[in-house]
């Protein structure tokens, strides 16, 4: 679990935005794992609050224990969120 913050603007709109989510893993062969994830997008103080809840699963991949692999889609949950989302990433320990 997580809680995201940080503060924005739009126009002469100054406010904060509230980031959580929450994720399960599960670890399926020995270098392999999946995830489901849920991602919420909260602002507080704009003069028109949005709030916008995601759902998302992924797989990730070690190549080697400071290397990581990674993809994941995701759908939009409510009317304000954006209907579908897919990445690939690269995790590196340094």
């Amino acid at each position: 679990m997580s809680c995201r913050y940080q503060t924005s603007e739009n126009d002469l709109d100054e406010f904060n935005v509230w980031t959580p989510s929450s994720v399960l893993k599960y670890s399926f062969c020995e270098q392999w794992t999946a995830h489901i994830e849920y991602i919420g997008v909260f602002t507080d103080g704009r003069e028109h609050e949005t709030e916008q809840h995601f759902f998302s699963p992924g797989v990730h991949r070690l190549l080697n224990s400071d290397l990581e692999i990674g993809a994941r889609v995701g759908w939009g949950l409510n009317d304000e969120t954006p209907d579908f989302f897919a990445n690939i990433g690269v995790g590196w320990r340094y």
